[in-house]
């Protein structure tokens, strides 16, 4: 099996720190699969956790349903992760 992977950059900012992860991915798996081990390396909570493109777009839940291939399609491969946890605890 061959799979071609796909990589995403996924990062995160407080305050001037930027922090960035690569996360290769295969193309049949649920993005949510990805997102989730994402968080776990940031330490962010799913429940809390928004994407947004560099172009400001957010995705939604049905979005993190789709396979990775069509998110990449869609929204290409580098996303901001917000912690909504904590923009909205301030």
């Amino acid at each position: 099996m061959s799979d071609n992977t796909i990589m995403f950059y996924f990062t995160t900012r407080v305050g001037p720190e930027k922090r960035q992860i690569p996360f290769p991915a295969s193309p049949s798996l649920d993005f949510v699969d990805v997102i989730e081990e994402v968080c776990k390396k940031f330490g962010v909570s799913m429940q809390t956790l928004s994407l947004a493109t560099p172009t400001g777009l957010v995705l939604t839940n049905t979005d993190l349903m789709e396979s990775v291939s069509k998110v990449a399609d869609k929204y290409g491969f580098a996303f901001e992760i917000i912690d909504q946890g904590v923009v909205g605890g301030n």
